[in-house]
């Protein structure tokens, strides 16, 4: 009977045990999940921050002696204006413009692009854009071969205050794509691909400049 009694007590020590073991391990569990969850993978056993290789865009060879306009490829491409103004979507050309000086503004602006005017493009900006370091004027550039070119308006409003007091500030998306892109323009973008802008124009008595332009957008054929 005594034997029976220390078998008893030996297998409820063994039970006690097995629950315990069962639990510390469950805890042990817990918190190593708990610190992978914790775990920065974006950067490296040295705690420098990893990142994606970025992709290498191949632009064409420039090539500042050819006439765009003499490419019939090119001129087979969409080379309208696709207007949109909520609830509105209308093409704007030169003998076709329902918006005025703002439609106007972006008629001259592609224009300027394709006729590869990096002087007239520069005259687009306020002062303020280019005290920003970031953001240069070009010295040259080649004719671009816009297309598929859209402007949508996206907001309008008045400044009350500060330097341009009484003009009124618009932002539109910008997008378009430049076949064979050679870089000299955009070099953020491949051939044939959209890179949306946004673009702040202020604008006062129909005078029209840009004061921003930033890329909100990611690359899409």
């Amino acid at each position: 009977m005594k034997n029976d009694n220390n078998k008893k007590e030996i297998k409820g020590d063994y039970d006690i045990k097995k629950i315990i073991a069962v639990l510390a391990a469950a805890i042990i569990l817990m918190i190593i999940l708990l610190l992978l969850n914790n775990i920065n993978y974006d950067v490296d056993m040295f705690g420098r921050r990893q990142t994606e290789p970025a992709k290498k865009i191949v632009f064409s060879i420039p090539d500042y002696e050819s006439d765009i306009y003499e490419n019939s490829e090119y001129m087979a491409k969409n080379r309208f204006i696709l207007y949109k103004e909520d609830p509105y979507t209308t093409v704007i050309t030169e003998t076709i413009n329902e918006y005025g000086s703002l439609g106007m503004f972006f008629l001259d602006y592609f224009k300027v692009l394709r006729d590869g005017d990096a002087e007239a493009y520069n005259g687009f900006f306020t002062d303020d854009y280019f005290e920003d370091k970031n953001n240069t004027r070009y010295t040259e550039f080649t004719m671009q071969k816009i297309y598929d070119a859209e402007v949508e308006k996206l907001t309008e409003s008045l400044i009350e205050s500060g330097e341009y007091d009484g003009w009124t500030r618009y932002t539109y998306k910008i997008s378009y794509k430049i076949m064979a892109n050679d870089g000299t323009f955009r070099s953020d973008m491949p051939s044939d691909t959209l890179v949306p802008q946004i673009m702040e124009l202020l604008s006062i008595d129909n005078y029209i400049k840009i004061n921003s332009i930033i890329k909100p957008g990611i690359p899409s054929v």
